[in-house]
């Protein structure tokens, strides 16, 4: 997975640790103000060269069997979730299984049905697992199969921390290395973050996570 890079006025202007077609009009902006402002071109290559997303907005984790853990857990809403789902679908990720964590969306009001609903919808036949958490799991599930997922493929819990016990154990199981997870979701009574502990090559990367994990 590469990261994002464009050519502007004769110079190319890369950001390794940033990702997403969806970002290019922004780290466009960032360049144009500071070429604005006077800053030297030696200095922008270098800054935006350590350029990263913050906790939980689509950072990058090692996981246990060679996995990748997309980490953007940190919230959750419809547009942002089809834009990490339409991202990740143009790598055309083809080393292990692609599974995704479809958290719950907060706050929707009298839209939460339709929401949930559209995001399977965008989900469906780009990932090989779906997991389903939350109070809006049975939507996604419902839509997803729907679409034509074989209901062998998705699972529902409430709980995102049982979740990522189990499915640690399920990896052990199917011998999956190289295992693609992307996990998104709202913050309250969501969590998804809660799902990554058991996944993670290093404990110590417990830290790069957005919020504490309680111990219970």
């Amino acid at each position: 997975m590469n990261g994002l890079s464009f050519s502007y006025q004769g110079s190319v202007y890369n950001f390794p640790k940033i990702y997403g077609e969806f970002l290019a009009p922004l780290c466009f902006v960032c360049v144009l103000c500071s070429q604005e402002f006077g800053i030297p071109e030696d200095k922008i290559q270098s800054s935006i060269r350590s350029i990263q997303f913050p906790a939980g907005r689509g950072t990058l984790l090692k996981g246990k069997n060679q996995s990748i853990i997309i980490d953007s857990s940190y919230n959750a809403n419809p547009d942002t979730f089809i834009a990490l789902i339409n991202e990740v679908n143009r790598w055309k990720y083809e080393k292990g299984p692609r599974i995704i964590v479809l958290g719950s969306m907060n706050e929707l009001g009298k839209n939460n049905t339709t929401a949930h609903q559209t995001v399977a919808q965008q989900a469906a036949h780009k990932f090989d697992h779906y997991i389903c958490i939350g109070h809006g799991a049975t939507i996604y599930k419902k839509t997803l199969m729907h679409q034509g997922i074989n209901e062998s493929q998705i699972e529902v819990f409430h709980s995102s921390k049982d979740a990522g016990n189990i499915w640690i154990e399920k990896c052990k199981d199917m011998n999956y290395t190289n295992a693609l997870f992307v996990v998104k979701g709202s913050q309250n009574q969501v969590w998804t973050e809660r799902f990554i502990p058991p996944l993670l090559q290093n404990k110590e990367d417990i830290s790069l996570l957005a919020r504490d994990i309680p111990n219970t």
